[in-house]
């Protein structure tokens, strides 16, 4: 069984004392961010300048993993990791607006500035050889379940569309059987931070808007067979609403960052490259593929 649980920390702080005791948010929190140092820090080679690292808990976040970020953790029934997506709303600057993403939007086409468009960003592919490795299984319907699970959160928080970016061939594996109609934004791109070094070895990223629509869902549900609710928000039935309306109020809101010390520190660790990394320096869960 996989459940995606959808954690706002500011929201899920102001409502704590309805969750179950043993309910791991804040361990789930900390969870995502060791996997993205995993895979876009030690797998992908990532050295941009807008990432914040600890190299010792071997952790990775950015400007945008603020109190209000909300994000989407996908677990087993054991809440062992199995992936993960994030969204953050429009109104504040987001990753897409950054130089080095800012660089590869068409001139054509104005980013959005609107309370109903959010950014999705830093997913955990599911279905990666990093993450195949790691978990031992190859969960395929995951995606799907964190894209459902953006459709959810979209019709509960009033999202009406999604704005986002990756590399086209992880678009097609996780979601290219769904039917879904997206917008292309221009062409496939590569990134390179302020100092020339590529993100993700060099692989073109594609940027996109996916709208929140039922015609969607009901496609992913019938692909998939999930029929049922797949986000979980941690409370009771008759808590929800006030909680949903607190994640909605907190995320037009301007909150403070999740690692205030770690965002003061040193951004990358220079030693880190795309695809220098030895095989033995290299956990052995990541080895294969590389």
């Amino acid at each position: 069984m996989i459940r995606v649980f959808v954690l706002s920390p500011v929201t899920y702080r102001a409502f704590q004392k309805y969750f179950p005791s043993d309910f791991p948010a804040e361990a789930l929190l900390h969870e995502q961010h060791q996997h993205r140092y995993m895979t876009f820090v030690e797998h992908l080679g990532w050295r941009s300048g807008n990432i914040y690292r600890d190299d010792n808990e071997k952790i990775e976040c950015d400007d945008f993993d603020r109190e209000n970020t909300i994000y989407s953790i996908a677990v087993d029934e054991d809440n062992n990791f199995l992936g993960s997506v994030r969204a953050y709303s429009t109104m504040h600057p987001y990753m897409l607006e950054l130089d080095e993403f800012a660089r590869t939007i068409p001139s054509d086409f104005s980013l959005p500035k609107h309370p109903d468009i959010f950014e999705g960003s830093r997913i955990i592919n599911p279905n990666s050889k990093l993450m195949h490795e790691f978990n031992g299984t190859n969960h395929r319907k995951v995606g799907a379940e964190l894209l459902i699970t953006h459709m959810e959160l979209g019709r509960a928080l009033g999202i009406t569309e999604y704005i986002a970016t990756m590399p086209p061939e992880l678009l097609y594996k996780a979601y290219g059987r769904m039917g879904w109609d997206i917008e292309e934004i221009g062409s496939p791109v590569q990134i390179q931070d302020n100092e020339g070094h590529l993100l993700d070895k060099g692989v073109a990223t594609q940027h996109y808007i996916y709208r929140v629509d039922s015609d969607l869902e009901r496609k992913i549900r019938e692909t998939t067979g999930f029929t049922d609710q797949v986000s979980h928000f941690g409370v009771p039935e008759d808590v929800l609403p006030d909680l949903l309306a607190h994640m909605c109020e907190s995320a037009l809101e301007e909150h403070p960052h999740r690692f205030p010390k770690l965002a003061e520190g040193p951004k990358w660790r220079p030693d880190i490259q795309p695809g220098t990394q030895k095989p033995e320096e290299v956990p052995p869960f990541l080895r294969r593929g590389m």
